[in-house]
Order: structure tokens, then sequence, then C-alpha cells
């Protein structure tokens, strides 16, 4: 099978506040996950969009059980071409929950607007449809 990208329009960046309207955001960005997403390395799920100057500081998961087992993916931002590995090895999703993980070394500063996507770096053994949540903490720049 073929890596496939689950796209988020461009026009849902109008969905998160600017920086200068708020202190700390946590907008919730969520998708739903389709076996067909989880099914081979390089899977792509986009979920939204964060405005520029935002100082990003981790990322809360919640999800219903994506797969029995042994899925694993890593959280990126894309911005001006560029992909970015902002959090690796992330596990939730093997079985229902939700987990904190935060940015490491150093929280994130968003230069530009920023997408957000999933990619998948480890197959699931016995992939399940479901919903995923993503919940970017962040604060103005």
């Amino acid at each position: 099978m073929t890596a496939s990208t689950v796209a988020v329009a461009a026009s849902a960046a109008h969905l998160c506040p600017k920086p200068y309207e708020t202190g700390l955001q946590a907008p919730i960005f969520t998708a739903s996950i389709a076996t067909t997403s989880l099914d081979d390395v390089g899977d792509i799920v986009e979920l939204g969009y964060i405005p520029e100057n935002m100082t990003v500081i981790g990322f809360v998961v919640s999800t219903a059980s994506l797969a029995a087992s042994a899925l694993v993916y890593k959280i990126q931002f894309v911005a001006g071409g560029t992909t970015t590995d902002i959090v690796t090895s992330v596990t939730t999703g093997s079985g229902a929950g939700s987990a904190f993980w935060g940015v490491s070394p150093a929280p994130v500063v968003t230069t530009a607007r920023t997408k957000v996507q999933i990619n998948i770096t480890t197959v699931a053994t016995t992939p399940a449809a479901g919903v995923f949540n993503l919940i970017p903490i962040m604060a103005n720049g």
C-alpha cells in the first residue's frame, strides 16, 4: 500500500484566534481517522493551523482506541515548505486515553502560520477508525 495524506484546508487557519486576541490558548483539532490513514508508514493526517508568533509548549492527545497495538506517530509542523518533527514516538491511540506530550528540549515559537499534522512511523497491527483530538497548548509569542 502507499502512504496517503488526509488534508485540512488552509482556510481553517481563521478558526484559531490571532495571537494578540488572547493569552494562553488550547484549541482542539479534531479528525475522524479511517483505518486507511493508519495502515502505512508515512500516512499523514493534517489537523489544523497555529497562527504566527505563538509559543507552543506541548500537546494533549485524546483519542478512542485507534489500534489494538503498535501505533506510533509523530507530531509535525509544516511552514514555508519545511516540515519539522516537534514530538516523536507518540503512542497515545494504542488504546483509549489522553496524555500530555511536551515539546523538548524547548518550546517552539511559530514565525508564520503553521500547519499541524501527525505522521505514522509505526503501522498499527490492527487499526481501528476513530476520533483523534490534538490540543496544542500555546501562548502569545
